[in-house]
């Protein structure tokens, strides 16, 4: 699937294509991938301006955990991915278009519309 077909997949099931925040995130992505080997399509972008990755909700990422000399551009790559390595996660940039088999969607805990009051 392309990365729009891997974040429309997602949306299609009330959640958003995933991307790590931080080491941990990393690990249990990387655990959910076989640890390592199958690659699939994170929830991070420069389509809109080439460079500034953001995230699928349109926020700008702190963490960007990128493989030596990534991202690279090469031939308008616009799409993160978690490539294939046993011993580590790190990103690289890919064509939109290209195909992968993995995607993995992440579902808040938080459901909306719910209020939540306490008593003493």
């Amino acid at each position: 699937m392309t990365f729009t077909q891997a974040r429309t997949k997602c949306n299609q099931y009330g959640s958003y294509l995933s991307y790590p925040r931080n080491d941990d995130d990393g690990i249990k992505l990387r655990g959910l991938l076989n640890e390592g080997r199958h690659a699939s399509w994170i929830g991070a972008d420069d389509i809109e301006k080439e460079g500034t990755w953001r995230n699928v909700k349109g926020e700008d990422l702190t963490y960007l955990p990128w493989s030596a000399g990534q991202p690279d551009n090469m031939r308008n790559q616009d799409c993160a991915w978690l490539g294939i390595n046993r011993n580590t996660m790190k990103w690289d940039d890919r064509d939109c278009g290209n195909q992968l088999n993995y995607a993995v969607c992440h579902k808040s805990k938080i459901t909306e519309g719910i209020k939540i009051t306490s008593r003493k």
